[in-house]
């Protein structure tokens, strides 16, 4: 029964509403959340900063879908200019040497279409 309330709450939480839980889960799993967006312009498609185990600095993006499925619109003029400043524009943060590569992740409480996993594999 629990589950079932926490896989509901999940799928209906806004993405500050799952940032924090999400950054508790980061943290369990070794890495070291050092920077949560406020969600303004200064964000640069990156929601959360952290540090792996290994100090290999990760970028996540977080979006929430309600639960439903990115569709191909929906990727194509709101996710894919965020993917962009994800991927290619680098981490600007004290805990982060400015020359160092990240690894970028795309979060989200719902699926993708079929359409939208080829893209996402495309870009890739």
């Amino acid at each position: 029964m629990i589950e079932r309330v926490i896989e509901d709450w999940l799928d209906n939480a806004s993405e500050r509403g799952y940032q924090l839980p999400f950054c508790h889960a980061l943290s369990s799993q070794g890495y070291t959340v050092v920077h949560m967006t406020r969600h303004c312009g200064m964000e640069m498609g990156k929601d959360v900063l952290a540090l792996d185990r290994d100090g290999t600095p990760c970028a996540f993006q977080l979006k929430a879908v309600g639960g439903g499925r990115v569709s191909l619109r929906h990727w194509q003029q709101e996710l894919l200019p965020q993917m962009g400043a994800l991927v290619h524009q680098g981490i600007s943060h004290p805990a982060v040497p400015p020359d160092r590569p990240h690894r970028p992740y795309l979060v989200i409480n719902g699926g993708l279409e079929e359409e939208v996993s080829e893209a996402v594999r495309q870009f890739n």
